[in-house]
């Protein structure tokens, strides 16, 4: 699972096409998500506005590349799922050094917007699946 996160966050085709046909990756990014998301808010207006964000960011994708990719809103969920890890654990670094700022928690799912969309760019069919 941490090579899966770390090359969804790097923006590998591969691994974005490995997430859009995990079995259980909904569940399994959603844990993983929601965890650091618990842990790097600072209160729970700073994590409502945190998701409010992520849901809007998930509709701009799919709005995005619904007509280009073929991608639903239901799969742009499950890849913003997997590309908010990274972003939410350089939140939860700066909550650890002190911060106590809701401004990380709001900028990881623009960073996880990014990095799918960097992702996405490159296409998804635009190398063979080494796993």
């Amino acid at each position: 699972m941490p090579r899966l996160i770390l090359g969804v966050s790097l923006g590998d085709a591969a691994a974005l096409r490995r997430v859009l046909g995990a079995r259980r990756g909904g569940r399994y990014g959603a844990l993983v998500s929601g965890g650091l998301a618990l842990l790097a808010a600072p209160g729970p207006q700073a994590l409502a506005v945190g998701l409010a964000a992520y849901a809007a960011l998930c509709m701009v994708a799919a709005i995005r590349y619904g007509e280009i990719e073929g991608i639903g809103a239901v799969q742009c969920l499950r890849l913003m799922l997997w590309a908010l890890p990274g972003p939410l654990l350089l939140a939860l670094v700066f909550r650890a050094l002190g911060s106590a700022s809701a401004l990380p928690l709001l900028v990881a799912p623009i960073g996880a917007y990014l990095l799918l969309d960097g992702g996405l760019r490159a296409g998804l069919a635009s190398e063979p699946d080494p796993y």
